[in-house]
């Protein structure tokens, strides 16, 4: 293509198919309008048209069961704490204990155990014996309400 702009009237011409009808321009202004249509339907047969594209069909596969959002957490490790009680206490007091001292906790006997998950309260519950292992039977599950408290 030629350097030379295309006025609106050239634009609506190529786009009509030709040269506008109602528009009655001078034979200088024609001339050239002539000249510039016939360059670019010149230049209109040397590009190449373009063609449909014709896409092969995908293999059918079969589809896993797409997971729940709490499918995609399962296998994430958590450190679960079973607490009997808690106290504090001087460094000096700790380097006093040895073989058979007892430590006074902040439960009473027979009181549930908290059962933390990542430091956090989740259940309550009694300890138990199976097989010579400790282990603890959940008795209270923290409502929503008392877990967003605690988090205070």
């Amino acid at each position: 293509m030629s350097n030379e702009n295309l006025s609106q009237e050239d634009i609506d011409a190529l786009l009509a198919g030709g040269i506008p009808a109602d528009s009655n321009p001078s034979k200088s202004s024609a001339s050239r309008n002539e000249g510039k249509i016939s360059h670019l339907h010149s230049s209109t047969n040397d590009m190449t048209m373009a063609q449909k594209v014709e896409f092969s069909q995908l293999p059918t596969v079969a589809h896993e069961k797409t997971p729940s959002n709490i499918d995609l957490i399962l296998d994430v490790n958590v450190e679960v704490t079973a607490e009997l009680g808690r106290k504090t206490m001087y460094i000096k007091d700790i380097l006093e204990i040895g073989p058979g001292s007892v430590i006074e906790l902040n439960k009473l006997a027979g009181e549930p155990v908290d059962l933390l998950v990542n430091s956090k309260l989740l259940a309550r519950g009694e300890v138990v014996v199976i097989n010579e292992n400790f282990g603890i039977r959940i008795i209270d599950i923290v409502g929503p309400a008392q877990r967003i408290k605690n988090l205070r």
